[in-house]
């Protein structure tokens, strides 16, 4: 719940005509749900996305998304969202990432990339981006 309140008057020539003053409290309408989702999808080129996310009665969320690409490159993020703030877990093993900087405030992981020369890669779309089509599975829960 929020509180807002506040005070004005309109001033005539000279006179004050009139004073308004309120205190409200607002809310939702709705209260907090607790829900749960997630997914998971390959692509055509043998990549592989998700995503997994639970909210609960308090309004804290936390979760996972991430891909792993078809050569085993991965990226997982996690995360939490509460009363403690919002808070980032990531763990990767694409190349130039050492683990020693982390950005903001984001615990970063790194591992060496699988082996295959990710230096000469390009992941640009193009028409072949998604040849083969798109497969995949999603799951929801309330």
């Amino acid at each position: 719940m929020g509180i807002s309140s506040g005070c004005g008057s309109l001033i005539e020539n000279g006179d004050l005509q009139w004073v308004w003053i309120f205190n409200r409290e607002w809310g939702s309408p709705y209260p907090t749900q607790p829900y749960q989702f997630n997914y998971q999808a390959r692509d055509g080129l043998g990549n592989m996305h998700y995503r997994n996310e639970q909210g609960d009665q308090s309004g804290a969320v936390r979760g996972s998304y991430g891909y792993t690409d078809n050569q085993g490159l991965y990226r997982m993020v996690e995360y939490v969202a509460d009363a403690g703030d919002y808070r980032v877990k990531i763990s990767t093993n694409e190349p130039s990432t050492d683990g020693k900087q982390s950005p903001a405030d984001v615990l970063l992981t790194a591992e060496q990339p699988p082996a295959g020369g990710y230096g000469a890669v390009s992941y640009g779309g193009g028409s072949n981006a998604l040849r083969g089509g798109f497969q995949g599975t999603v799951g929801a829960q309330n």
